[in-house]
């Protein structure tokens, strides 16, 4: 009985170590295929990222509390020259954007790290020739876990591109419909100065004939008293000169024909600036004056539908910013009022009202611009549509949709602010554009 117990023991433990070898060889067999699946799938997703216009990146946090970067895949043209390298640290990533772009980075990615907001925007990645590359950066915290970061840089240099023509596009065509209303606020001043220099024009004949009347006479005093006669002549000039009418009537002339010409050459130079496609960098502008000559334009959209007052802030600093396309915005939000409001009362007689007005926050370092109007408002179940492309209230021919939604472009992407419907206006509406000072 012992040696059968032993070599039922034995029986078993090579029937164990058979199953055991067994299990081994079908576990390395299933190991094997399933690397050789997660090899696939990572040769594919490689070449897949090597194809796309993208560079995918990861931070983690080191031992000593320092986001560096521990992975990176991706094409070259999209990091342009400045290539990082693996260990990196955040701050030193941070040095591949334009200086503009830097402080709008940096702020968004405090806001990531200390609420695990996703960052969304476009940056401008800069070249070691000087040279800059748009690209869209996305940046999530990974499975909610302030641990690791995902990151990626997407190449959108060509879109930023054609929007800057289709932007400069809208605006000549912005001013193509301004036309004629710039040519009548020009017409007005012209008109009423021509006919000044042609009032100027006729009495400068009596006046030549009572100057030289008085030059005579003092000639002909110098050697004896003026006889009779000649004081006579001396009158009738005077008289054909109507002389007090002249002295009462040429300052007014003069000035009015000053004020006439400074009308034309504000209107000349506002569009001139209106026009200008501008630089790819952002300049020092006054905010004040750019909405002074941007009302000046749309005078002939506004005039006639609405009285337009403007509370402009006397503190406001000089800004930074892309000014001809700030300038477009202000003007698609000056007209779409205008047009809002001759929607609402057609033909009644009374004017609307359009404020715009500016507000500088020293303690934020923002500037506001608020552009309001007493309209018919947006409606409700439209609010959350009106900044969306080709979308629009206005009847077919007189609306393309792509006002508001380039407005936004604008003003969240090339001046890192906010572009916002004031929801709480309860008549009419209220658009509001904030940026960095």
């Amino acid at each position: 009985r012992i040696l059968l117990a032993r070599l039922a023991g034995q029986i078993a433990r090579y029937q164990a170590q058979r199953n055991l070898r067994e299990l081994n060889s079908r576990l390395n067999e299933t190991v094997q295929a399933r690397t050789r699946h997660l090899q696939d799938i990572e040769s594919q997703l490689s070449n897949v990222a090597d194809n796309l216009p993208a560079v995918l990146w990861r931070l983690e946090m080191d031992e000593d509390g320092v986001w560096r970067l521990m992975f990176l895949h991706g094409t070259l043209n999209v990091l342009g020259t400045r290539r990082p390298k693996i260990g990196d640290s955040i701050d030193m990533l941070q040095e591949m954007y334009h200086p503009d772009d830097r402080r709008l980075v940096a702020k968004a990615t405090r806001e990531l790290l200390d609420t695990g907001k996703a960052i969304s925007m476009d940056v401008r990645l800069l070249l070691n020739d000087g040279s800059t590359r748009w690209v869209h950066l996305g940046v999530r915290v990974r499975d909610g876990d302030l641990l690791q970061i995902d990151g990626i840089h997407l190449d959108v240099h060509e879109r930023k591109n054609l929007e800057a023509q289709l932007l400069h596009t809208q605006k000549l065509e912005s001013v193509g419909q301004l036309a004629s209303g710039i040519a009548h606020e020009i017409n007005s001043p012209a008109q009423y100065t021509r006919d000044n220099i042609g009032f100027l024009q006729e009495t400068f004949a009596d006046l030549v004939a009572l100057l030289r009347a008085q030059s005579s006479a003092i000639s002909s005093a110098r050697h004896q008293p003026l006889t009779r006669d000649q004081l006579d002549e001396l009158e009738a000039a005077a008289e054909r000169a109507d002389l007090d009418f002249l002295l009462a009537e040429i300052p007014g002339a003069l000035t009015q024909s000053l004020d006439g010409i400074d009308r034309i050459s504000r209107i000349v130079n506002a569009m001139k600036g209106f026009t200008h496609p501008g630089g790819e960098e952002p300049e020092s502008c006054d905010l004040n004056r750019l909405i002074e000559d941007t009302v000046t334009i749309a005078r002939n959209e506004w005039k006639y539908v609405a009285e337009l007052v403007l509370d402009l802030d006397d503190e406001m600093p000089f800004v930074s910013c892309h000014s001809s396309d700030l300038g477009q915005v202000i003007l698609n939000l000056i007209v779409n009022a205008a047009h809002a409001i001759a929607e609402k009362q057609p033909g009644q007689g009374r004017l609307g009202h359009i404020e715009v007005r500016t507000r500088y926050d020293a303690d934020l370092s923002r500037v506001e611009i608020r552009v309001s109007d007493d309209g018919p408002g947006v409606p409700e179940h439209l609010k959350t549509r009106i900044f969306d492309p080709f979308f629009t209230t206005k009847p077919v021919g007189k609306g393309t949709g792509q006002g508001l939604a380039i407005a936004a472009s604008v003003i969240v992407d090339k001046h890192g602010g906010t572009l916002r419907l004031d929801e709480t206006v309860s008549e009419g509406a209220a658009f509001v554009i904030s940026i960095p000072a």
